[in-house]
C-alpha cells in the first residue's frame, strides 16, 4: 500500500507503511488478568536446564477393628520423591534489512506531522518494535501453555520436544496421583438443580485437593455454549437478575479490578465465578468449562532455565525470557538479527484442584398423543 502525501511546498514524499500498520489479532490475556500467571511460584534453575519437581501422594488409613494378639494392621506409607523434567525451548527470530530503514520516515512525522522537516527511519526505531513484537509473542505462548497445562493437565511442549520414558507428553495427573473428573451440569433442562450439580463439583475438588485447608475462590472458563445456556436457566437467571448476570465486567483479583481493564462477560452462581472465554474453549470444548480453584496452595509452579549455547550464559541464574541482538553477520554488514527465547515449564503440582463442567444434552420432549 503506497500512500503519498503532500507537503506545503509541493514536494511529495512516498512511503511504504505495509510493515507498520497491520490488522492486530485479538489475544487473550486472560491467565494473566486472572493472576493466574503473575502469582504463581517461580522457579529460576541455575546450571541446569532439568525441573526437579518434588512430588508427594499421601495415603489414607482407616483402621478396622481386631482382636487383641492379633498382628496390628501396618499403614500404608505417603509416596513421596521427585520427576525430573526437562525445561523446553520456545524461540523467536526477527530481522533488520537497509531495505527496513531506505525511504523510510519516522512513523510519529506521518502521524503528526508539524512541518516539512522528515526524520529518517533509524535503526533503533525499527529495531524497537520488532523486540516489542518478540515480547509480546513470548507473553502469548505463556499464556497458551498455562491455559493448555490447565486444561489438558499436561507439560506444554506441542512438537513434543519433551516425553517421559515411554515416549508420552508428561501427564500431570498420572505423576502426582491425581483424578480426572467430569461433572454434568444439565443448563439445557430448565427443571434441573444446576446449583446442586455446581455444588458436587466444588465439593469432590475440596474432599480430594489434599492441602488440608478449605478452599473457596472458584472460577470457571466456559465456552460460549456452555457458559450461554447456564447463564438463562431459569434458576441462574432469578439468582443474578438483579447484578446485571452475564454483563461484561472487569475481573477482580484479590476483591481489586484487574489492572489491564479488559472485560469479560462474567457471573457469580453456586460459589463460582463464570467466565466467557471465547479465546481458548472453542470447537469441542464450548460447551464445557474448567472449573479451577484458584486458592489452591501451589497448584502451578513455573521453571524457567537459560539457553544452553550462550558462554555468558553458562551457570548463571535463570530469567524468564531472553532477546539477542547480532550486528553484522559474517561482517557483511547486511542485517541485523533479533532472538528472543524463553526457556519454560508450567507443572501442574495439584491436578485435582482443576476439573471439568460439561453442558447436558437437552431432556426429551413427552410424546403427546393425536
Amino acid at each position: 500500500m503506497k500512500l503519498i502525501k503532500s507537503k506545503s511546498n509541493d514536494r511529495f514524499q512516498v512511503w511504504n507503511l505495509d510493515k507498520e500498520i497491520e490488522s492486530t489479532q485479538v489475544r487473550s490475556n486472560l491467565m494473566r488478568d486472572l493472576g493466574l500467571l503473575d502469582n504463581i511460584p517461580k522457579n529460576f534453575l541455575t546450571a541446569s536446564n532439568i525441573a526437579t519437581i518434588p512430588r508427594l501422594v499421601k495415603t489414607h488409613n482407616v483402621l478396622t477393628d481386631i482382636p487383641r494378639g492379633t498382628r496390628p494392621q501396618t499403614l500404608d506409607e505417603d509416596s513421596a520423591g521427585e520427576v525430573n523434567i526437562k525445561v523446553p525451548r520456545f524461540a523467536a527470530t526477527a530481522s533488520i534489512l537497509p531495505a527496513d530503514l531506505k525511504g523510510k520516515i519516522e512513523i510519529d512525522d506521518f502521524l503528526n506531522p508539524k512541518n516539512d522537516k522528515i526524520t529518517l527511519a533509524s535503526i533503533a526505531s525499527v529495531m524497537n518494535p520488532k523486540v516489542q513484537r518478540i515480547k509480546e509473542t513470548i507473553e502469548n505462548t505463556w499464556e497458551t501453555a498455562l491455559f493448555n497445562t490447565l486444561r489438558t493437565g499436561v507439560a506444554y511442549a506441542p512438537n513434543g520436544t519433551i516425553v517421559n520414558e515411554v515416549g508420552q507428553p508428561y501427564d500431570f495427573y498420572d505423576i502426582f496421583g491425581g483424578t480426572r473428573q467430569t461433572f454434568t451440569v444439565d443448563a439445557l433442562d430448565p427443571d434441573a438443580d444446576v446449583e446442586s450439580q455446581i455444588e458436587a463439583a466444588r465439593a469432590w475438588i475440596q474432599d480430594n485437593l489434599g492441602q488440608g485447608t478449605v478452599v473457596g475462590d472458584f472460577v470457571a472458563l466456559c465456552g460460549t455454549t456452555f457458559f450461554t445456556a447456564l447463564s438463562k436457566h431459569p434458576e441462574v437467571r432469578d439468582a443474578i437478575k438483579t447484578v446485571g448476570g452475564g454483563l461484561a465486567k472487569r475481573l477482580l483479583i484479590d476483591g481489586k479490578p484487574s489492572q489491564y481493564g479488559r472485560e469479560y462477560r462474567q457471573f457469580e452462581y453456586g460459589g463460582v465465578v463464570f467466565i466467557e472465554d471465547r479465546f481458548h474453549m472453542t470447537g469441542s470444548d464450548a460447551s464445557q468449562a474448567i472449573i479451577i480453584a484458584k486458592d489452591a496452595t501451589d497448584m502451578v509452579r513455573a521453571y524457567y532455565a537459560t539457553p544452553e549455547d550462550k558462554f555468558d550464559l553458562v551457570n548463571s541464574t535463570a530469567k524468564e525470557s531472553y532477546v539477542f541482538r547480532y550486528d553484522n553477520l559474517e561482517q557483511r554488514n547486511e542485517q541485523i538479527v533479533i532472538d528472543g527465547e524463553t526457556l519454560f515449564l508450567f507443572a501442574l503440582t495439584r491436578p485435582n484442584a482443576v476439573q471439568r463442567l460439561e453442558l447436558g444434552d437437552a431432556p426429551t420432549p413427552p410424546v403427546t398423543g393425536d
